[in-house]
């Protein structure tokens, strides 16, 4: 036998769901890789940038972790700019040198 509330309350939860469409959205542009984790050769993941109105590069974003097939593919294509750019930031997460 159920409860008064009990029936009440099972109401008031089917009443709350609401139907939702979900959107899916993608833009795209063009931005090149600030910095790796990893090393050339293997890079582990990519760090992406673009250059603001200043002419100074922003990080803008980064890739998952490169599968090994893929990060042989990329680190046939990557090269150390010359004077090498540093880049610090608050919190060093890059573990001991």
């Amino acid at each position: 036998m159920r409860s008064s509330a009990g029936a009440s309350m099972t109401a008031s939860i089917s009443l709350s769901v609401q139907r939702r469409t979900k959107i899916r959205r993608r833009d795209t542009t063009e931005a090149i890789i600030g910095a790796v984790t990893g090393t050339l050769t293997r890079p582990g993941l990519l760090v992406l940038g673009r250059y603001d109105a200043a002419g100074r590069l922003r990080a803008v974003g980064r890739t998952v972790p490169l599968r090994p097939d893929v990060s042989r593919q990329v680190g046939e294509h990557l090269a150390l700019v010359s004077p090498p750019y540093r880049v610090t930031c608050a919190t060093d997460h890059s573990g001991p040198r």
